[in-house]
């Protein structure tokens, strides 16, 4: 069934179709040139016109496909960059280690004892200042009882703690900072020895001061000859002091070193077989 619109259709290009026929049968005089020139301005594009539009359309195209590939190429320098930022703190990590491990390498071992180094792998919140557990145990020739030290960052040796149970791969480790241990120091600027005791604190108690020994803040406390470390190794320095009104002994509160600073390695004293 044919629709008006196909009938309309029709009708049109039948009468272009005799327009076109009538206009090439005609002789070329003036009006008929005119006639010509405008149906053909009517029918067919403007040649210049769609030269132009093509050659316009082809830069923008151009144009757009520069701005998907410099899109393409910052979002793989951002990539980039975000692996090397990577890479550089990876370094920065792998440096630190390496520095603290040179420390604890540089200590002058005693020829009765050695050091095994350890990785602390686990300190409780919960007993922040009470245990660690390092990655070294009774394979290694640790034992229960075993001098543990750190080493700061100006590779100064400091009292960490004492391994309280050794296992086969790990063991568990007092800090000073423990209740349970006490060592033997003295203070750095002179010979009296006295105890110093963990309070489950940050702080450390010092016992058996006299009332007559002068005190000074920054006191330095090393470890003395009737400890189970070597003599003279660093444990801290007095932050507050008091003489009491009765009693032989003054009250006084150590800083620990190795709580000045985060303690991933340490050393382990065992005796040499």
């Amino acid at each position: 069934m044919i629709t008006n619109t196909n009938k309309t259709a029709n009708r049109v290009f039948i009468v272009l179709l005799l327009i076109s026929v009538t206009l090439i049968s005609l002789r070329l005089t003036t009006t008929v040139q005119v006639m010509k020139r405008l149906a053909y301005s009517l029918i067919v594009p403007n040649v210049k016109f769609s030269s132009h539009l093509f050659t316009k359309t082809g830069k923008g195209l151009s144009i757009v496909a520069n701005m998907i590939q410099i899109y393409q190429e910052n979002i793989e320098l951002k990539k980039e960059k975000l692996m090397l930022e990577q890479q550089l703190v990876d370094y920065k990590v792998v440096l630190e280690e390496n520095t603290r491990l040179r420390n604890l390498l540089d200590i002058k071992q005693n020829k009765n004892f050695k050091a095994v180094f350890a990785n602390v792998i686990v300190r409780d919140t919960a007993q922040w200042y009470q245990f660690v557990i390092i990655d070294k145990g009774s394979d290694d020739g640790i034992e229960k009882g075993a001098p543990v030290f750190a080493v700061l960052s100006d590779k100064q040796i400091c009292v960490f703690g004492r391994v309280l149970e050794a296992y086969f791969t790990t063991s568990k480790v007092a800090l000073i900072t423990n209740s349970f241990f006490s060592v033997s120091v003295q203070l750095a600027k002179s010979n009296i020895d006295c105890i110093c005791d963990g309070d489950n604190d940050k702080y450390l108690k010092l016992s058996f001061i006299p009332q007559s020994v002068q005190l000074q803040l920054n006191d330095e406390l090393v470890t003395s000859k009737l400890s189970i470390f070597d003599r003279g190794i660093n444990v801290g320095k007095i932050i507050s002091f008091s003489k009491t009104t009765s009693g032989e002994y003054q009250d006084v509160l150590v800083e620990p070193y190795c709580q000045s600073e985060s303690v991933y390695e340490v050393g382990v004293l065992i005796k040499n077989k």
